[in-house]
């Protein structure tokens, strides 16, 4: 047990660095490019998450389903070597559809990178995938962390050194990063001792594949409920658009997802096998518990974006994407909301039921592209935020109710309604800080959010909505 709660502090820091990080890097994305550039950017970054995600995005949550935690030399052989085999291919027929598809210029370049990206990218993926199924979260969180390094340092020196200022350097930066951690993970486990062609076992990855299948389905729906909005604002609005949307949105994600990734790093093989060793009363007590400190951490977040969201734009974010805030408080709100299906889909993993995840997120999809094509004409990007909010909300009650049949959670309505009650006296104080003091710097925003945090946190200490030793325990999965 006390191994589990190192790990979790190890993702945690991990994690946290992380976000850091990433958050950094969408700072020098804005100074660094146009809203048009960046509109650009994002719209061919975005084809490339959807073909990213059909391709690789089953594997991660099929290893863990299936790794045996003793070092599985053939899930490993078979994984790799068939990642190189596929990837070899799929280079060559995209660069072949991307020079006879007709584009040019930049996001000609774009695309070519990128395919070549996805070799690399999805090889780190898998490894670090296998770590996480090992419990090695500090080789894991080192990895990461070191990902994002190495993209600043290169996006860097690529931009004010060598004097690059296209778009394009946010590829080739990924690519560099990559590469330099793909040669550095094989040569550290040894990975090319797993490049085998007579290890491959079929009737695995056929395994496998079943397992994780629906989710290549989950992939498309996600991707159009998160990121096909802006190929719609595309169709009645400029570049510039929608790279003030794109921006906003991947700001709040980033944040966000610090809080997701942070639980559910450690959550899940933690849910595995308390589920597997347990039971069903062990595996509902547990989700419980995480749910309870998931609802701690984001609602005072989302209340404080609504306090503070349009200051955190003017004075931390580049003024020329200023007008995305609006877009940013949606946003952030929405994917909170979003957030709490990780709990109740759950459920459906656990008995083995992807395919229901599969209906709910093309229920949600044909709904977000409905309401998109409807309201975005009329009440410009910012909408899609709003619309893409209603089909999480819709999303997360059908879950909810499905997942009754198999595992009835419960929200702790007493310790939700204190943390709700707290955050917004949090923001009431913040309302009357800013009308008497006011917000005009950088110090000034640190000061006003570090006294919202103080606040917040003295009334859930006081009404004993959580305290350290329990939040500690829920961490390490330590049932007394």
């Amino acid at each position: 047990m006390k191994n589990r709660g190192k790990e979790t502090l190890i993702y945690f820091i991990g994690t946290i660095m992380l976000s850091i990080l990433n958050f950094i890097i969408s700072i020098l994305y804005g100074n660094m490019f146009t809203t048009n550039d960046f509109g650009v950017y994002s719209l061919v970054y975005s084809s490339y998450a959807l073909i990213s995600q059909l391709l690789i995005g089953w594997v991660s949550q099929s290893i863990i389903r299936f790794y045996k935690k003793n070092n599985d030399k053939t899930l490993k052989s078979s994984i790799y070597t068939f990642h190189i085999i596929a990837s070899f291919l799929l280079i060559i027929l995209f660069n072949i559809i991307i020079i006879f598809a007709g584009f040019k210029g930049e996001e000609k370049i774009l695309y070519i990178l990128f395919t070549i990206t996805y070799f690399f990218e999805s090889f780190i993926l898998i490894t670090n995938t296998l770590l996480r199924s090992e419990n090695n979260s500090k080789q894991y969180s080192k990895n990461v962390v070191l990902n994002g390094f190495l993209k600043i340092i290169s996006l860097l020196v690529l931009y004010y050194i060598f004097g690059f200022t296209t778009v394009i350097i946010i590829v080739i930066s990924l690519l560099l990063s990559e590469i330099i951690q793909t040669l550095y993970l094989t040569y550290k486990y040894k990975l090319y001792n797993y490049i085998s062609f007579k290890s491959i076992d079929k009737t695995l990855l056929i395994e496998m594949f079943k397992y994780g299948y629906p989710l290549i389905g989950v992939s498309i729906t996600s991707w159009v409920l998160n990121v096909s909005d802006r190929f719609i604002i595309k169709l009645f609005y400029n570049n510039s658009e929608v790279g003030i949307y794109s921006y906003s949105y991947t700001i709040a994600n980033s944040i966000i997802m610090l809080v997701i990734q942070f639980i559910m790093l450690g959550a899940y093989p933690n849910i595995i096998n308390t589920w597997e060793n347990n039971g069903k009363k062990e595996t509902i007590d547990l989700i419980k518990n995480y749910l309870n400190v998931y609802l701690l951490i984001v609602v005072p977040m989302c209340i404080g974006f609504v306090a503070l969201g349009s200051e955190f734009f003017r004075i931390v974010i580049n003024k020329t994407y200023y007008s995305g805030y609006i877009t940013f408080i949606i946003t952030a709100i929405g994917i909170a909301l979003l957030g709490l299906s990780q709990y109740t889909n759950k459920i459906f993993e656990l008995h083995k039921k992807t395919k229901t995840i599969l209906w709910l997120n093309i229920m949600a999809a044909v709904i977000n592209i409905i309401l998109n094509f409807i309201f975005i004409p009329i009440y410009g990007p910012y909408f899609g935020a709003v619309t893409t909010g209603v089909s999480f909300i819709i999303y997360i009650i059908i879950s909810a109710l499905l997942g009754k049949k198999y595992l009835k959670l419960e929200i702790d309505i007493k310790k939700t309604s204190i943390i709700t009650i707290s955050s917004i006296i949090m923001f009431l104080v913040i309302c009357i800080y800013k009308s008497v003091i006011g917000v005009n710097s950088i110090y000034s925003f640190g000061v006003i959010v570090l006294l919202g945090i103080m606040i917040y946190f003295y009334i859930i200490l006081k009404f004993d909505v959580i305290n350290i030793k329990e939040l500690w325990r829920i961490f390490k999965n330590d049932k007394k």
